[in-house]
Parts: structure tokens; sequence; C-alpha cells
């Protein structure tokens, strides 16, 4: 198990969102999904990855403390597949921000990107509390399109079986 004893650089994040608030996620807890997923890459000098996977959950009772809202000017300027933008409020956006409060209990494991071409050896992190997000932030994002034009709802790929992966818990 990879205790992260190398130096890694955040390279990009992205998200996995479903078409219901009870799917979207790419990791599970006790069988539960969130209806997003946020990824934050990192790699190593030597090509290595980790990956701090982020559960959001809807919570409209203060849609302005979603860890989405300091993207939304962002977020409404992508109007097609493929389009990739920098962030224009670099000194606003803070990766902290998104991150849950409790960063002390989470799961590690060793897999895989979760995108083709699914490669291997990726260190992954994944914490339990989820952030805020609200119904306004999904529901934006399901209005995105693929390469073909057809709504992007289901951009997450399907939980795996553990297979002889050992998943442990930090807390």
């Amino acid at each position: 198990m990879s205790i992260l004893n190398k130096t890694y650089t955040f390279v990009q994040l992205h998200f996995h969102w479903g078409e219901y608030d009870d799917l979207g996620s790419e990791h599970t807890v006790d069988g539960e999904a969130f209806p997003l997923e946020i990824h934050f890459v990192h790699q190593s000098k030597d090509g290595s990855l980790a990956v701090l996977g982020v559960f959001a959950d809807i919570d409209d009772e203060y849609p302005r403390d979603s860890v989405l809202y300091p993207l939304w000017d962002e977020f409404v300027e992508i109007e097609e597949a493929g389009d990739k933008l920098r962030l224009k409020k670099r000194d606003m956006i803070v990766i902290d921000d998104f991150l849950p409060d409790d960063l002390s209990s989470f799961y590690r494991y060793i897999g895989s990107t979760t995108t083709p071409p699914c490669l291997g050896d990726v260190t992954w992190t994944i914490f339990k509390t989820p952030v805020a997000i609200s119904a306004v932030d999904v529901a934006l994002l399901r209005t995105w399109r693929d390469i073909n034009g057809e709504l992007l709802l289901n951009n997450y790929r399907p939980i795996q079986k553990t297979g002889n992966r050992t998943i442990s818990f930090h807390s």
C-alpha cells in the first residue's frame, strides 16, 4: 500500500455525475452513491498518480455555500464537449475550499484511473465526509453535451468489484 512518500503536483480536477441524484459517484460508501464526485489528480515526477476523491451531496439550505459556487462564472462558458477552461479567478479559487472539513476520515487503495485507458497503479484517497453542492449546480452540469450533442448525464464509471485490492479506512 502506497503511503504517498513522493512529492505530487496537482495537475487537474474533473467531475463525475449522474442523471439522477442517487447516482453519479464512482465510489460508494456502504453501497450509497452520491450525485457528484470530484477528482483531484496529482502526478509525481516519475509519472505515478495520486487522486483525491471527494463526494458531493445536495444541500440547498445555503446554496452559496456550495463548493461549486466559485466556479459558476466559468461553468456557464462551457458550451460543448472538449471545452477546457483555465480559471480566470485563480486568486479566488483555493483547492482546500473543495475539500471536506474532516480530512481525517478517508479510504485508501491502489487502483486505476476511471477513464480510458484505465491506467493502473493509482493511489486513491477517498474522503468519507461529503461536501455540499446545490441542486442548481447539478442541474447545470446536466445541461452539458457530449461530442455527439447528446446530454452528458452519466459520465461516471460503474462501481467495480474490489477483487484482490485492499481498501483501508483511516480515521
